[in-house]
């Protein structure tokens, strides 16, 4: 009949009457705790990036680093005052844009030279006016830990003019790496946009701590390499994911917060003439599987909050300071080549999270050790490996997977609160901050899911879309909406149509989704 009841403190032989139903229930538990809807927005891009061969290459890893596609830019492209929209492709997938037109439809356009630079898996895009004459341009690196190094690793630049786009040659001569981000930012205050290149791997070689960069511009669109003299500590970060740029102690220069795998949340302050690794005890045990990062002023006290998203509870995995996830790269084998074994506390006990199958495809001696699975089984980690290579391994941890929210304290001391239960129910790989129900406060929505990993955990596939809405002392989760965000969200953007603000959201191997403001008509 349409109608419903909520009935509470339920017992044992319930019954229910209709006549005791109404409309009126049903019609306020269908109303939205959101001012935002999904949009019917299309554009004709279809994210196509392969399986991944790295559990084939490299049976030990616990996921794999190569799906980690597309990541999306917005801006006006062709100054005509309209928002465009820049998709990076998966490899052998070109990079594409989409022109905006009066009526709200998009073109699709490609850039230069597109189609040799399709064998790269584009990672990290930006759009910033490099030689300060009023039109956006475009810097991208690629990554995706498919190839070892080479032109397929370096990043690019293309100048826009009235005319269009043109590829600079070797604007980045020399320079590799397995983009994982790119930030544009005035670092120094002199007028010129300069950029912060990370990455989060050193390609086919999992664990490896890879190089940052940062690189400064003369204002022409010409990029030096100043990590050295400027960012020592920076170099060396960590296998970092995320960047963020913003004024924590007021002085005029932006600084680094920044997020990665096996490390903790790092804040690099800005003194106008260097980058400095702070030395913040309230950040310290903080290292996580994390994957991105938002500073806002969340609770409304005038400094800068952060939300961290990190791998979430939804797996076998744990980590805690006194039983951390243990990551272990030496060669154990002696064959040349390092193995990276990952370990966790399993009722109490370290254990190696690969199977037997699996430790004998990399480490074959093992076998002649342990012939049976019931040998093998019993075996704690020093049987196995030996405590002697373990303590000469290079060693890294994680003592937390929670996605979290740390509470500036002041003075530059962050108090960390885990986010409710639902935001922890899949891995965070992208969020967007914005005031869903109109209430004054930032709220969150937290996108992500993962099915790249060892079959041993499963599928991180369990998020929707997570929004969390700001209480000002802290965050709720609402599942009282009609947005579905299903699918592995890696990024997303804000752009304008006509007058509705909106969301675009690139899903891995998937078609963007879009959602935006509710209007009268909705």
């Amino acid at each position: 009949s349409g109608t419903s009841q909520v009935v509470k403190n339920v017992k044992a032989d319930l019954v229910l009457d209709e006549k005791n139903a109404s409309t009126s229930i049903l019609e306020k538990a269908y109303k939205s705790d959101l001012v935002w809807v999904q949009d019917t927005t299309q554009i004709d891009f279809l994210h196509q990036d392969g399986s991944s061969i790295e559990f084939s290459r490299d049976p030990l890893v616990p996921y794999a680093s190569t799906n980690t596609g597309p990541a999306i830019e917005t801006g006006d492209l062709n100054n005509d005052d309209l928002d465009d929209i820049l998709i990076l492709g998966a490899k052998a997938q070109q990079t594409s844009i989409y022109l905006q037109q009066e009526n709200g439809s998009f073109i699709e356009k490609f850039l230069p030279k597109s189609e040799e630079d399709a064998i790269n898996e584009d990672t990290a895009a930006t759009l910033i006016d490099v030689n300060n004459d009023g039109l956006l341009d475009i810097v991208i690196a690629s990554g995706g830990n498919e190839f070892a190094g080479g032109r397929q690793l370096t990043p690019r630049l293309y100048l826009n003019s009235e005319e269009g786009f043109t590829k600079v040659s070797n604007a980045f001569e020399g320079l590799t790496l397995n983009a994982s981000a790119i930030t544009a930012v005035d670092f120094d205050n002199d007028g010129n946009t300069d950029l912060a290149l990370t990455s989060d791997l050193v390609p086919q070689h999992f664990g490896a701590t890879p190089q940052q960069f940062l690189l400064k511009n003369d204002g022409n669109g010409n990029f030096t390499d100043v990590t050295s003299s400027y960012a020592p500590d920076f170099s060396s970060a960590g296998n970092v994911k995320d960047l963020i740029w913003v004024d924590l102690d007021h002085n005029g220069f932006k600084d680094a917060i920044v997020c990665g795998h096996w490390m903790p949340v790092m804040i690099f302050m800005n003194s106008g003439k260097n980058l400095s690794l702070l030395n913040s005890e309230s950040l310290n045990n903080t290292n996580g599987l994390w994957n991105s990062i938002r500073a806002e002023d969340f609770d409304g006290d005038g400094d800068i909050d952060l939300i961290v998203g990190n791998w979430g509870l939804n797996t076998r995995l744990t980590a805690s300071v006194e039983k951390p996830l243990n990551l272990y790269r030496f060669d154990f084998d002696k064959n040349g080549k390092i193995d990276p074994i990952t370990t966790y506390f399993y009722k109490g006990t370290e254990t190696v999270l690969a199977t037997k199958d699996e430790l004998v495809k990399q480490l074959p001696f093992l076998n002649k050790k342990f012939l049976s699975y019931h040998d093998f089984a019993k075996a704690g980690i020093i049987d196995l490996l030996s405590e002697e290579k373990l303590e000469k391994a290079e060693k890294k941890q994680v003592f937390t997977l929670e996605t979290t929210y740390f509470e500036n304290q002041g003075n530059l001391s962050f108090k960390a609160k885990a986010l409710p239960q639902m935001a922890q129910i899949s891995s965070v790989k992208t969020m967007i901050t914005e005031d869903f129900n109109a209430d004054g406060l930032l709220d969150i929505l937290l996108l992500g899911n993962d099915s790249e990993i060892s079959t041993q955990l499963g599928r991180l596939d369990a998020s929707h879309g997570v929004f969390l809405l700001n209480t000002g002392t802290g965050f709720n989760y609402t599942g009282n909406h009609n947005i579905d965000l299903r699918g592995a969200a890696r990024s997303n953007s804000k752009l304008k149509i006509k007058d509705d603000l909106l969301y675009i959201i690139g899903r891995n191997n998937d078609k963007p989704l879009f959602i935006r403001k509710e209007t009268a008509h909705d």
